[in-house]
């Protein structure tokens, strides 16, 4: 991976000092998700805090806050959760963080494709992850961690999993962040499939509100004794670094219900640039994509004859400045590239151009 990580970031540099553009389709826009959210609701959210500017430290996070997670999980999924199973932290990413020194000593599984960050949040945690093909009832580690819909092959953990992950015993780390995501709409809502035994639940403001710049997440904790074990040890975590700043807790309930108002727009843009990229990519000879279930990003598969999948990912940023990632740099077994659809159309229409042309060149010298 490594290498990988060093060709492309060469690459990058070379463009960036020639001062040449790069399409950076390897993934979604931050700024394009940030648009579609209304201005005027984050003015008068920042107006009323600093007209009532206070700070009452919590653990878990501000109450006002949790009651409106627990809210969103009951008008979005039909699910009630008590809002003292709820701690907040400053993103999902600490969430994960504070979970591996929180559990048991023991090895942390997770299948794959995984995204490539869990290999640094166990390193810096001191932890042991092991990536598998299939999660089996006769494993039984300290936890799993399971992504849905997964990043980046947009596959939905289905229910048959969680249960055989409940038959282990083991603590499942379940990462919703893409949930409000689903292209399979048989899937999404109080459909959505979920853990059934000892469980974190992770998500956050930078995917479900199109807020990234927000900083806030948080922990659901299942109703479970195994779960609820750890909550302890969670909230002394919380306690020392109390990272989740004032206003975010302050403001996330109005947020929240903005940031909702607005998605299924943003939904129905994303559901048509996915429609478009896989139906222009499935007419490029030598290219071939699936429909994701979920997700924000697509797996492009490459036909032999395009060469080593690395090879191709390099030469496409460095001689037409279109930034996509090889599929092996999540995991990913067969020879593919991964993009993301979460983009302008103008983008995704010129960035398809560039890649057809390209595509019919190499295919050309056979």
């Amino acid at each position: 991976m490594s290498s990988q990580l060093n060709r492309l970031a060469v690459a990058v540099a070379e463009r960036r000092a020639a001062g040449k553009r790069i399409l950076d389709l390897h993934s979604p826009n931050s700024d394009f998700a940030i648009s579609t959210v209304p201005a005027d609701v984050l003015r008068t959210a920042m107006d009323s805090y600093s007209r009532n500017l206070s700070y009452r430290p919590d653990a878990a996070g501000s109450l006002r806050a949790r009651e409106a997670i627990s809210d969103f999980y009951l008008r979005k999924f039909e699910i009630q959760v008590d809002p003292d199973h709820l701690i907040l932290t400053a993103s999902t990413s600490e969430a994960y963080s504070w979970i591996f020194r929180a559990i048991p000593e023991g090895r942390i599984v997770a299948e794959r494709p995984a995204y490539p960050l869990f290999e640094h949040l166990a390193d810096f945690s001191r932890r042991r992850l092991d990536f598998v093909d299939h999660i089996s009832p006769s494993d039984s580690p300290a936890a799993f961690l399971t992504v849905s819909p997964c990043n980046p092959s947009g596959t939905i953990v289905k229910q048959s999993s969680h249960s055989r992950i409940a038959e282990t015993g083991s603590l499942q780390v379940f990462d919703e962040v893409f949930s409000s995501y689903i292209w399979d709409d048989s899937l999404s809502g109080r459909h959505f499939p979920r853990p059934v035994g000892p469980s974190f639940t992770l998500n956050g403001a930078s995917k479900l509100l199109r807020m990234p710049w927000l900083k806030i997440g948080w922990i659901w904790l299942a109703d479970h004794e195994k779960s609820a074990a750890l909550q302890e040890d969670l909230l002394m975590i919380a306690d020392t670094f109390l990272s989740v700043n004032g206003f975010a807790q302050d403001a996330l309930p109005d947020l929240m219900d903005a940031g909702l108002a607005s998605l299924p727009e943003y939904l129905r843009v994303l559901r048509s640039n996915c429609d478009f990229v896989c139906s222009t990519i499935s007419k490029i000879p030598g290219l071939s994509a699936k429909p994701p279930e979920g997700g924000l990003m697509l797996v492009v598969g490459l036909e032999e004859d395009l060469g080593d999948e690395e090879d191709f990912a390099v030469e496409l940023l460095r001689e037409h400045g279109l930034h996509v990632y090889p599929g092996y740099f999540y995991d990913l077994r067969e020879s593919c590239m991964v993009l993301s659809f979460a983009h302008r159309r103008e983008i995704l229409e010129e960035s398809l151009q560039i890649l057809r042309e390209f595509v019919e060149k190499k295919r050309a010298k056979g």
